[in-house]
């Protein structure tokens, strides 16, 4: 593990970066290797796809949910749930909750805000790199099996199909009993330990990032 202990090793990380990592799969037996950005291509569609590959950041919102993607480093605060985007340009805010059930205000109640800062700005000094983020939490109505499987466990799983298990979980309003309870199906969405951002408080380097979940119409 790549650990960031000061500023300049920060800047020097962030400036060397291509954009490009590359995930595993395999097609026919034969491993080959695709770049992040094709990863990221495929979670968004219509203009965001447009505003992702223009600016390598783009948020969907639609009854349910909002989904924000990014194809570009992303430093996150786990103390301050605060992700940082790197940008020429000026600094916007984006306020996500994580859940997908947007519409029903007693079950956001239960979820925390996720900040959004991207834009040109100071960035906190990093401690951890990571593989791909994906930021959700379990809150909301999680305790009912209908609304964990249809708002946390199908979002997750389309998700994870598109990275091949390579991202990892970073989990707010965190509920051990939950965890544990679909640790068996977790521990196969990824292969990286899931990270309670509560208890961990650290600051973290993803080449990339999801925040939020897709809810799943039929």
């Amino acid at each position: 593990m790549y650990v960031m202990t000061d500023t300049a090793n920060r800047k020097d990380h962030l400036s060397n970066w291509n954009g490009s990592p590359y995930r595993r799969k395999v097609d026919k037996g034969v491993e080959v290797v695709e770049p992040l950005e094709f990863t990221m291509r495929r979670l968004v569609r219509g203009e965001d796809r447009v505003q992702l590959e223009s600016t390598g950041f783009s948020c969907h919102s639609d009854l349910h949910s909002e989904v924000c993607v990014a194809k570009k480093p992303v430093i996150i605060d786990n103390n301050a749930l605060t992700a940082y985007l790197q940008s020429s340009q000026v600094q916007v805010n984006h306020t996500v909750r994580p859940y997908t059930r947007k519409e029903d205000e007693t079950a956001m109640e239960q979820v925390s805000p996720v900040q959004i800062l991207n834009g040109n700005a100071s960035l906190p000094a990093c401690q951890f790199t990571r593989d791909v983020l994906d930021v959700f939490s379990s809150g909301g109505f999680t305790g009912n099996l209908f609304h964990e499987f249809n708002e946390l466990i199908i979002p997750l799983f389309i998700i994870c199909y598109h990275f091949k298990s390579h991202v990892q979980f970073v989990i707010t309003d965190f509920k051990p009993w939950w965890v544990r309870k679909y640790n068996q199906i977790l521990t196969h969405l990824s292969k990286f330990e899931v990270i309670n951002a509560a208890k961990d408080g650290g600051v973290h380097y993803f080449p990339g990032a999801v925040i939020g979940l897709k809810y799943q119409t039929i």
